[in-house]
């Protein structure tokens, strides 16, 4: 009976836990999650099953720099109502994708968006990271490297090249 009762215990303990991962932003499995500041996390592509969850863990705003025509989105805005979460997309097409217009618009979403958790997500992270980075040398005041560095912290991998070249240009 002893080992009944701590057989139960246990199982209990690993529901809770697992219940209690599933209300994090971290614990929903979105593809290539960071968190480069308080409050914000970046990402790839969420899934429509994941909405739902997001909203329970308290991720209030989501930004999507996605065309609605890419392959695996246009869906978010019918699910961010149902789910009671502010949707935002800034439609941004790679390297002519990043520039000062798009960072404009992505600093007046997260702006409206500072009451609550922020997820911006794109495809991988990489677009998200790019043009976090561009607008924190462009509006922010950080230093190229300390921009890059950043970039790095929010996503940015294979489009490393690009965010170079446009630190360098601007």
């Amino acid at each position: 009976m002893r080992y009944l009762v701590l057989v139960l215990f246990s199982g209990s303990m690993l529901v809770g836990c697992v219940q209690s991962e599933l209300r994090t932003v971290e614990g929903i499995g979105v593809k290539n999650l960071r968190q480069p500041a308080d409050g914000l996390y970046t990402g790839g592509q969420i899934l429509e099953e994941q909405m739902q969850s997001l909203a329970k863990a308290g991720c209030t705003n989501l930004i999507c720099l996605r065309p609605a025509d890419e392959s695996g989105t246009g869906w978010e805005e019918a699910k961010a109502r149902e789910a009671g979460v502010n949707f935002v997309r800034i439609p941004v097409k790679g390297r002519e994708g990043q520039s000062r217009e798009n960072g404009l618009e992505l600093r007046k979403a997260m702006a409206a968006s500072e009451d609550g958790t922020t997820l911006v997500y794109c495809g991988s992270g990489n677009r998200v990271g790019t043009l976090l980075a561009l607008n924190a040398h462009w509006f922010e005041g950080m230093s190229k490297a300390e921009a890059l560095a950043f970039g790095k912290t929010a996503g940015v991998t294979k489009m490393e090249p690009i965010l170079r070249d446009v630190l360098e240009m601007r």
